[in-house]
């Protein structure tokens, strides 16, 4: 029986050969590094993560993962609903959520590495078993509400710590991220950081694993998404307000990338 609110996988993957696409969703997500290294594009800051390091990212936030180095790496990966943490909430507060995702990258110390790693992989257990029972869901949710109290008890422990791999990359996803609704091209970017055209773009993919068209589209489509769900404004000028020039041209980025209309995707309320 397959649990829709949560989803938890281990895998072994090559770096040459596996890129995650840019994506973001309604879930919860928590990465965890195993072995062997990556890099992590979270909104417009970008993190180097090692063995042992944790990835938190909430829900709707652009994401993607790209390679470091060319070796295999190992991870869990754990996505849940707002449902299905609903129990856990009621028992640890209300904002339980917002402080576990409060810190984006925890590197977990060594003497816990044994502790949570075993959370994860019984995690794993319990859901690929999923007892008939009944009690694999509520074995999964004890598990998770540890890994919660785990996280919040870093956070108050962990001194505030930014890392900026390459500090111009770093400087120019956050310009774009907040002027995506602006006609901003590679040129006005590339300005900014007091690079050429040519070695800023090839130095943006490199870095963050996506072009400057694919950052810029992905912003303003996932706040395209957010104004559809959470407000009444016509689709044309969710268009205009998002950066795009055509309203047809905003439909047609919308659906290659959503998979459906603007206009359907308001009408199921997001539920694709």
């Amino acid at each position: 029986m397959e649990n829709l609110d949560f989803f938890i996988n281990k895998a072994k993957r090559a770096n040459e050969r596996y890129v995650a696409d840019s994506h973001y969703h309604n879930a919860y997500e928590i990465y965890y590094l195993v072995s062997g290294t990556r890099r992590y594009l979270v909104n417009h800051t970008i993190y180097d993560i090692k063995k042992d390091d944790m990835i938190l990212i909430p829900k709707g936030t652009i994401h993607r993962t790209t390679s470091l180095q060319k070796h295999t790496h190992t991870r869990f990966l754990i996505n849940f609903s707002d449902e299905f943490v609903q129990s856990i909430c009621s028992e640890m507060g209300k904002d339980a959520i917002g402080k576990v995702f409060e810190v984006t990258k925890i590197s977990v110390p060594e003497s816990r590495r044994e502790y949570v790693l075993g959370l994860f992989e019984r995690m794993k257990e319990e859901n690929e078993t999923y007892s008939a029972d009944g009690y694999s869901t509520l074995l999964i949710k004890n598990y998770l509400s540890e890994l919660f109290v785990f996280i919040n008890r870093y956070n108050k422990k962990a001194s505030p710590e930014i890392e900026i791999p390459e500090e111009k990359i770093q400087k120019a996803a956050k310009y774009i991220y907040e002027n995506y609704n602006k006609d901003i091209t590679l040129a006005d970017v590339a300005n900014y950081v007091y690079m050429s055209e040519s070695y800023f773009s090839k130095k943006f993919k490199r870095e963050t694993g996506l072009k400057f068209s694919e950052y810029l589209t992905n912003i303003r489509i996932k706040k395209a998404d957010e104004m559809l769900l959470e407000t009444q404004l016509p689709i044309s000028e969710i268009a205009a307000l998002c950066g795009f020039r055509e309203s047809n041209y905003f439909g047609d980025v919308f659906k290659k990338l959503k998979g459906i209309s603007p206009n359907k995707y308001r009408k199921f309320k997001g539920k694709i």
